[in-house]
């Protein structure tokens, strides 16, 4: 023990000297132990603080948006309602005609309103499709409505529509005498529509997003693992919260199912009587911070054995690249702290410019199809120009927002099987429109009789953005076409255009969000130049790859390829 203790402080008892700058030493190692763990102590408690800040922030953000979005989407609601009774009361006009301007008025790309019409008979159409009826004599609204008022407005349970098959929240009003016969006047909105505009409202924090009748019914939750649609909260639960909180706020919740602590942003719309409400959970949110503790722990165990297994080597190692370490640290954590920047300032911008956009994208197509009235040439020409420039404007938005929320990591597939002819001639004659603009021919190959296991949005998605491109980038005279084969690894869908191309110096950069390199996106007017980042990480989230064959002035054909397991034979 005596030579163990001469080894550390000294070569001898009596050298005093020499015991100093090694007891030195060990006291170092011992402040160097405790820094480790404070750091990490204070690391830790730091991040489980800072996740629950920008939890809450996104929460408020998120509240104001979801509010703002309901309450636009009811009122157009109730305006195209209001606007169907008229036109059946007044007793001028023929249904086909009233059908005729509904169906104008009806923008199924911003809220996806459909209306139905149900007569004495309790037999209900949508309109353009009297031929097509279905009995609704069971469903709550006609039992609300039966003795009901001209005008009344009752919120149906969530069903399954009849006619559309999907999911909907549905509206009724009892209409006016008319003589048509129509006694209820129903409008719907299927519920996927609310899944995709609120899924990239909050990226970092576990939420729910829901919408409740003020009487306490559950209508839509976008996780319903426990089945709560459809349930009721406590009877006078929401009465209490407005008489105490007021028409909105924030508010915490302890519930029985499906979440236990539910911090929740709400907020009450009188027209229809509705509140919609997103909650984040804080046992999950809790749970997500528990998941990073091993890392840290896991980094200050091995430093405590490293410290204590190395002393003197550690400590001569630290004295050397102590500045250098620091360096690395600080670079480290202006570039994490950049790229966080980033991302939460493309996905809350997005957002509050597409709230803006929709009512001017609304608004400039009634003006520019003078649904209102008769306007001059020239007003309708502003109209339909400030349309199409908002549109523009929407759509590299949303790519920004989507590149924010594939960074995030928070993109998730929903899988079905999808015909794939059917798909792909959707995708075309979404374009075509376009590519007539442009004077450009665009035809769809042979395509294989099969189907394809993907998710129909994000499928959607990257060929509309390989369509966009070649039409973007082929000069007027041009062809398009879209083929797809049968590989024996897997399927490959290819957009072959007759554009500009691109040379061997820019491909390298070509799937570079933002990146200079490309001179096919290189243009300032042609946007942020996301399109084939957003493809290139939807394709590998479902497995598969993008692959690009171009030369200068020689045309471009990108092909997704698909791995075998999501290719299926034909129903």
């Amino acid at each position: 023990m005596r030579n163990s203790l001469r080894l550390i402080l000294g070569k001898s008892p009596g050298q005093g000297l020499g015991r100093l700058p090694r007891l030195m030493v060990v006291l170092f190692a011992l402040l160097v132990l405790a820094g480790i763990w404070g750091i990490a102590a204070n690391q830790i408690y730091a991040y489980r603080d800072r996740l629950h800040q920008d939890a809450y922030t996104e929460l408020e953000g998120a509240q104001k948006a979801l509010h703002a979005h309901m309450r636009r989407a009811m009122e157009a609601t109730l305006v195209m309602m209001a606007t169907t009774d008229y036109l059946l009361a007044d007793g001028l006009t023929a249904m086909n005609d009233v059908e005729h301007l509904l169906q104008k008025l009806q923008s199924f790309d911003i809220e996806p309103i459909q209306i139905g019409l149900v007569d004495q008979q309790r037999m209900v159409w949508r309109l353009g499709a009297r031929d097509k009826t279905t009995d609704v004599h069971d469903r709550d609204y006609v039992a609300a409505l039966r003795q009901a008022d001209a005008g009344q407005i009752y919120v149906a349970a969530v069903n399954r529509s009849r006619l559309s098959g999907q999911e909907v929240i549905t509206l009724a009003m009892k209409a006016s005498h008319n003589r048509h016969g129509i006694d209820i006047i129903v409008a719907t909105v299927p519920t996927l529509h609310f899944k995709e505009a609120y899924r990239d409202l909050l990226l970092s924090a576990p939420t729910f997003l829901g919408i409740l009748r003020q009487d306490g019914l559950v209508l839509y939750l976008t996780r319903d693992e426990a089945g709560v649609v459809g349930d009721r909260l406590p009877v006078g639960f929401l009465d209490e919260l407005r008489r105490n909180q007021g028409n909105n706020g924030v508010v915490e919740y302890t519930a029985s199912r499906n979440v236990r602590r539910l911090l929740a942003g709400y907020a009450f719309i009188d027209n229809p009587p509705l509140v919609a409400f997103v909650g984040i959970d804080k046992t999950l949110l809790d749970q997500k911070w528990r998941d990073a503790l091993p890392l840290p722990l896991a980094l200050g165990g091995g430093g405590t054995l490293l410290v204590l297994g190395f002393m003197a080597l550690i400590l001569w190692l630290m004295a050397r690249s102590d500045a250098e370490a620091l360096r690395v640290r600080e670079a480290l954590h202006q570039a994490e702290a950049a790229n966080e920047a980033k991302r939460h300032f493309m996905a809350r911008m997005s957002h509050e410019l597409r709230t803006p956009l929709n009512a001017i994208l609304g608004f400039s197509e009634v003006i520019g199809g003078g649904m209102l009235g008769p306007i001059s040439q020239t007003y309708q020409r502003y109209g339909l120009d400030i349309h199409r420039s908002g549109e523009h404007l929407l759509s590299l938005v949303n790519q920004v927002l989507e590149i924010a929320r594939l960074d995030a990591g928070a993109a998730l597939l929903q899988d079905a099987p999808l015909t794939l002819s059917e798909t792909i001639s959707q995708a075309v004659e979404t374009m075509r429109h376009a590519a007539d603009a442009k004077h450009l021919s665009i035809s769809v190959g042979t395509l294989p009789d099969m189907r394809l296991q993907a998710d129909p949005l994000l499928l959607r998605q990257m060929l509309l953005n390989l369509l966009s491109n070649a039409v973007k980038y082929s000069e007027p005279g041009g062809h398009i076409e879209v083929a797809a084969n049968r590989q024996r690894d897997g399927l490959a869908i290819t957009v072959r255009d007759t554009g500009c191309g691109i040379s061997e110096d820019e491909k390298p950069h070509i799937f570079e969000p933002f990146g200079h390199g490309n001179a096919m996106v290189a243009r300032p007017q042609d946007g942020f130049r996301l399109g084939l980042p957003i493809v290139r990480a939807l394709i590998e989230l479902h497995g598969g790859r993008i692959e690009l064959q171009s030369a200068l002035r020689q045309g471009t054909a990108a092909t997704l390829h698909f791995p075998p397991r999501r290719v299926l034979d034909a129903a």
